[in-house]
């Protein structure tokens, strides 16, 4: 029976992630991304989602994040990528600690850093 339910929880545990949708930003004039902006992909994810972020010249500009989330910048599956053409966020805020706890962020050039206070 132990057994049994463990292999429901593993089960159960793989349904839930299977769901978590995969966004892509990228601000390069005339990319095929779903998004140009990481806020406009945060307000339109559900806690848990990903989004992958495209290297470029411009700067994404301030991000805040109001719900648990993983950003992966384009740096965290190539690290030999310049530090040019890795993905910039002029400030990074996280502005709900208790439904932002367990985010991950990576891949990034972060200008500066703020948890909003909590």
């Amino acid at each position: 029976m132990k057994n049994l339910i463990t292999l429901f929880v593993i089960v159960l545990c793989g349904i839930i992630t299977s769901f978590a949708a995969k966004l892509t930003v990228d601000n390069t004039p005339g990319s095929a991304a779903q998004y140009n902006s990481i806020q406009n992909a945060i307000n339109a994810a559900t806690s848990g989602d990903t989004i992958l972020v495209y290297g470029s010249a411009y700067t994404y500009g301030t991000v805040d994040i109001n719900k648990k989330l993983t950003l992966v910048g384009s740096a965290a599956f190539d690290p030999e990528v310049s530090n040019e053409s890795r993905p910039t966020v002029s400030s990074l805020v996280f502005s709900a600690s208790t439904t932002t706890n367990g985010s991950v962020i990576t891949g990034f050039n972060v200008g500066y850093i703020s948890n909003n206070g909590y």
